[in-house]
């Protein structure tokens, strides 16, 4: 039997896990204030309305997927948000929120929103577009169980593993280190490849060599360079996250820190529109090699 789920955001990210809950029974009513994203899911066959709140009205769970913890704000506590299109009395209410946001404002939403009567869950997703799109993500939940076992139909349908963190802001707070453990790997790994490169070492084999696998993919693919589909204005706001999560706690993260500052840089001088992969050409330049040349110091 169909069941009426809402979705609010539906980029990329959105528009995957739309496609995916429609395979799985579910009947998606989204809402995107581009467009372009609109037009996008409806051409996917979902049912496009014309608010947040509209979304709400149609079903008595709406999921996130929104680039920051400001635009979650906006789009539930708002004018014309998901939280004034609840009815009141039609049986729970449940906001599932899949952005990679700040634990703090996780934290405010929920509560705004139990003040009203209605669910929150902080939902952090690792796989990406692919793994939306196939049900394969990993989900890591804040939130009272209760709530996590009502909803756990929706989460099954999105991944096979999936982790009840805590109370709420923990789900995020989860995503959020493991969105730095990522990040600062692959800027030693790089830091690796160069320094390879450099000593005339071939970086397909230094590559296998240390398991590399996302530069193999990535950087080293039969095809060359591919765009991995995550901006610099998105990996700096991940980064920014956990520095904000380290001063919360207290917590000195030296290492990470540098790879921010690495990635700053980056973000100012190609915009935060590029590619990650675009990060790379930097790199090669600071370094004086270009990684899929070995040993040929000056050619990038």
């Amino acid at each position: 039997m169909s069941r009426a789920i809402g979705i609010v955001g539906v980029g990329r990210m959105g528009r995957a896990m739309s496609g995916r809950l429609a395979e799985r029974g579910f009947d998606p009513v989204v809402y995107d204030v581009s467009p372009l994203a609109r037009e996008a899911a409806a051409a996917g066959g979902a049912k496009v309305v014309g608010s947040a709140a509209e979304v709400a009205a149609n079903a008595r769970t709406v999921v996130l997927s929104l680039p920051r913890s400001d635009d979650v704000e906006v789009a539930v506590l708002g004018d014309g948000g998901v939280a004034a299109g609840f009815a009141p009395g039609a049986g729970p209410a449940t906001v599932v929120d899949t952005t990679s946001g700040r634990p703090a404002i996780s934290r405010r939403v929920a509560d705004a929103l139990a003040d009203r009567g209605i669910d929150y869950l902080d939902v952090g997703v690792s796989g990406g577009v692919g793994g939306a799109a196939g049900g394969t993500l990993k989900l890591m939940v804040g939130g009272d169980a209760s709530v996590v076992a009502r909803c756990d139909d929706l989460l099954a349908a999105l991944g096979p593993n999936r982790w009840h963190c805590g109370t709420v802001g923990s789900g995020h707070a989860m995503k959020t280190v493991l969105n730095l453990t990522n990040q600062t790997k692959l800027a030693a790994e790089l830091e690796a490849l160069l320094l390879a490169t450099a000593g005339g070492l071939d970086p397909h084999q230094v590559a296998e060599v240390l398991g590399l696998t996302v530069w193999q993919t990535y950087l080293l693919g039969a095809g060359g360079r591919r765009p991995f589909g995550f901006t610099l204005e998105l990996v700096g706001k991940d980064f920014d996250v956990a520095a904000e999560l380290a001063a919360e706690h207290g917590v000195a993260i030296p290492v990470s820190s540098t790879a921010l500052q690495h990635m700053r840089a980056a973000r100012r001088e190609l915009g935060g529109d590029a590619d990650l992969i675009e990060s790379v050409r930097i790199a090669e330049r600071n370094a004086g090699v270009t990684i899929d040349e070995p040993g040929d110091p000056g050619s990038a």
